[in-house]
């Protein structure tokens, strides 16, 4: 019995768990399920619960809540030896000024809250100016209950970065390219633009990392961002995004055209398995 926990996606028995503990009947489902689907936005307890019940869960979002937020994700990338940015944390804004870490990197740097994505909380950090409109940003944050935090290295990369979608066993990559030169963030919603084709070496150098993360940490649904310093082929790993924009995949009509593929593909293999 194949059972979805996705309102989009049907399985042999469908149910709706949001905002709500499973009642009893529908974790004795789990535990007679021979695989279950989950949707982007499951909670930890559903999730945990359904890994605990069955071995076959789709998407795999072991990594997602073992390694949180982007600290997290950058722990999982040293683990899996991975290349990445130059990162430090910093747990709160008065840890950064005690650290002065302010002056032991050099700036450009950027300045991000663990929390958050598709461009939130993230600064770049030129002058005292935007170093001190970034803390004061971070500074709410944290009254707010948010944090860690999080100064990267800045990385020169002509004004795109790569995104790479991955949906089950297949890489969908397209750059995002920023026309306005004084923008930093490459976001779509920040003004990039879609670039499915330019620099096709760099396009397979970056589903090749992406394939690579995807197989060391089981992540088979979500979306990485990728960059590429200026004038070099070698590909870092920036950020996770488990929930993710879908217009560079072509709006969310495509996007779950797409991902009913990717979980029909997944079931296949499953059925050539048991």
């Amino acid at each position: 019995m194949i059972l979805s926990l996705h309102p989009l996606i049907q399985g042999d028995v469908n149910r709706i768990i949001a905002g709500r503990s499973p009642e009893p009947h529908e974790v004795e489902l789990m535990k007679q399920a021979r695989a279950i689907i989950v949707s982007q936005g499951v909670t930890e307890g559903v999730y945990r619960l359904a890994r605990q019940s069955c071995a076959r869960v789709f998407p795999n979002y072991d990594a997602r809540f073992d390694y949180p937020g982007k600290a997290g994700q950058v722990a999982l990338f040293e683990k899996l030896g991975l290349p990445h940015p130059g990162t430090v944390l910093f747990p709160t804004v008065g840890m950064f000024i005690r650290q002065d870490l302010e002056n032991r990197y050099p700036k450009p740097f950027v300045l991000k809250c663990s929390q958050g994505g598709e461009g939130n909380s993230v600064y770049l950090v030129s002058d005292k100016s935007s170093l001190y409109t970034a803390l004061s940003m971070l500074e709410n944050m944290e009254r707010e209950g948010f944090g860690p935090f999080l100064m990267q290295e800045f990385i020169p990369n002509d004004h795109h970065d790569l995104r790479v979608v991955v949906m089950g066993k297949d890489f969908y990559a397209y750059w995002r390219r920023q026309p306005d030169p004084a923008q930093f963030l490459h976001n779509i919603t920040a003004g990039a633009v879609v670039d499915r084709d330019g620099d096709p070496h760099l396009l397979k150098q970056g589903r090749k990392l992406a394939k690579i993360f995807s197989e060391r940490s089981g992540v088979d649904l979500a979306a990485l961002d990728i960059i590429f310093p200026s004038g070099s082929d070698t590909p870092l790993l920036l950020e996770v995004n488990y929930f993710f924009g879908r217009r560079g995949l072509g709006g969310s009509f495509e996007y779950y055209r797409l991902l009913k593929r990717a979980v029909a593909e997944w079931l296949n293999q499953l059925e050539e398995t048991l």
